[in-house]
C-alpha cells in the first residue's frame, strides 16, 4: 500500500464535481452484497468487506433506488456554488439535482468528497490496479456462471452504464477498505494485533475433501456411514482422488488450495485441516453444517510474519468490530473527513451533515 502525502491548500480552489454516472456507492455495495453464490461448500455465509468483489458478488436485485430517483428528476447544472471544501478544494452543486431531498443530496455531496480526498491519499500500485482487475473480471465470470448473465446484463441490472463504470466504482471502493484499514490502525492496539497474531495465525493449509452431505434424501446417520466407508478404502491403501471418482455424484469432491487464517472456511474444518500432518487424510469423519467430510492435507505454509499479516489481522478483527458495531465504516469516513479538513460553507448542508453525523454516533 503507498500513500501520498496530502498538498496544503491551494490558493486557487478547484471544482470537483460529482459523476453523473454514479449513485450512492454505499447503497451501491449493500445491493450487490444481496445475494452471494458459493464458491464452495464450506463457506461460512457471513458479512467481509474487505476484499471488495470476491466476496461482494453480485446483486440480483440490483434496481437502485436512489439511483432510480436521480434518473427519474434529472441531473443537472444547477450553478457552481461552493458548499464545501476539503483540502482547499471547493466542492460545488454543479452535478446536484435541486429538486432532489436534502437526505439525498448530503449522500450525493459525501461521495464526491470522498472521491476527492481518496484520490489524492492513495496512489494505487500496479500490482493493487492488476488485483481490482482481477476482482472485476471475477465478478462478471461468477454472475455469468450462477445466474446466467452476460457482462451487459449484470451491468444493466446493477445501475451501471459500461464496463468501465463498474470499474471506477470498485476501485473509489478498494480505496475506500484501504482508509478502513488506516483507521483500524489507529482505532486497534498493538497489543490487540500480537495476541491475534500468536493465538489465530498459521501457515496457509493446501487440502482436499470428499463431502457426504446430509440432505432430506440422506439421513445424518447414512452420511456418517458413508464418510466411515470412504475412510476404510483409504485405510485399504486406495487412492484419494480414485475414491472419489468411486463415489461420482453421492459426494462433494473439492480441492479447496492454500486457506489461510483469514479465510471463510467453516471453523471445523479448519481446526480438523490443522491436526493433520502433510499428506494425510482424517481418520474420522469432520462434521460441519453441511455434512460429513473427508480431509486430506496435501501441504502447510509456513507461519507468516506478523509484519507479512498485519493487514489482514486488522482487517479480520475490524470485522470482528463490525459484527458489534455495524456503524463502524460511516464511523472510519466520518473521521477521514475530519482529518482532511471538510467544512461546510452553507448551512443547510452543514446541519444535514451534523445529523448525519449524530445517526452514527459521532
Amino acid at each position: 500500500m503507498e500513500e501520498n502525502n496530502l498538498e496544503k491548500e491551494k490558493n486557487v480552489e478547484e471544482n470537483v464535481n460529482t459523476d453523473n454516472n454514479q449513485n450512492n456507492s454505499e447503497e451501491r455495495m449493500e445491493n450487490l452484497e444481496e445475494t452471494q453464490p458459493k464458491n464452495n461448500e464450506l463457506k461460512e455465509h457471513k458479512s467481509n468487506k474487505k476484499t471488495i468483489c470476491i466476496s461482494t458478488i453480485i446483486g440480483i436485485l440490483a434496481g437502485f433506488f436512489l439511483f432510480w430517483i436521480l434518473s427519474f428528476l434529472g441531473v443537472f447544472n444547477i450553478g457552481g456554488k461552493v458548499i464545501a471544501t476539503t483540502n482547499g478544494k471547493a466542492i460545488n452543486e454543479n452535478m446536484i439535482c435541486e429538486n432532489m431531498p436534502m437526505s439525498y443530496k448530503i449522500e450525493y455531496l459525501l461521495e464526491s468528497v470522498d472521491k476527492s480526498i481518496l484520490n489524492q491519499k492513495y496512489q494505487l500500485t500496479e500490482e493493487q490496479q492488476k488485483e481490482i482487475d482481477e476482482q472485476v473480471e471475477q465478478c462478471l465470470q461468477l454472475y455469468n456462471q450462477y445466474y446466467g448473465y452476460t457482462e451487459e446484463q449484470f451491468l444493466s441490472a446493477n445501475g451501471f452504464d459500461s464496463k468501465d463504470t463498474f470499474r471506477d466504482y470498485m476501485e473509489f471502493d478498494y480505496k475506500r477498505n484501504l482508509a478502513f484499514i488506516d483507521y483500524l490502525k489507529e482505532t486497534i492496539s498493538e497489543e490487540e494485533v500480537n495476541k491475534y497474531y500468536e493465538e489465530n495465525v498459521f501457515g496457509e493449509i493446501n487440502t482436499k475433501h470428499m463431502l457426504v452431505k446430509v440432505t432430506e434424501d440422506v439421513k445424518d446417520k447414512d452420511a456418517k456411514k458413508m464418510a466411515e466407508e470412504i475412510i476404510k478404502k483409504l485405510n485399504k491403501g486406495k487412492d484419494f482422488d480414485k475414491v472419489a471418482e468411486e463415489y461420482g455424484d453421492k459426494i462433494t469432491f473439492e480441492e479447496l488450495g492454500y486457506n489461510g487464517f483469514d479465510s471463510n472456511l467453516v471453523a471445523e474444518y479448519v481446526e480438523a485441516s490443522k491436526k493433520l500432518e502433510n499428506n494425510s487424510y482424517s481418520k474420522e469423519p469432520v462434521k460441519t453444517s453441511y455434512g460429513y467430510h473427508v480431509i486430506y492435507k496435501i501441504d502447510q505454509k509456513e507461519k507468516p510474519s506478523l509484519d507479512d499479516v498485519r493487514d489482514k489481522i486488522l482487517t479480520v478483527l475490524g470485522d470482528e468490530m463490525e459484527e458489534k458495531d455495524d456503524t463502524i465504516r460511516y464511523k472510519a469516513l466520518i473521521k477521514l473527513r475530519e482529518n482532511n479538513g471538510l467544512k461546510f460553507r452553507d448551512k443547510d448542508y452543514k446541519q444535514q451533515y451534523e445529523e448525519y453525523c449524530k445517526n452514527y454516533g459521532v
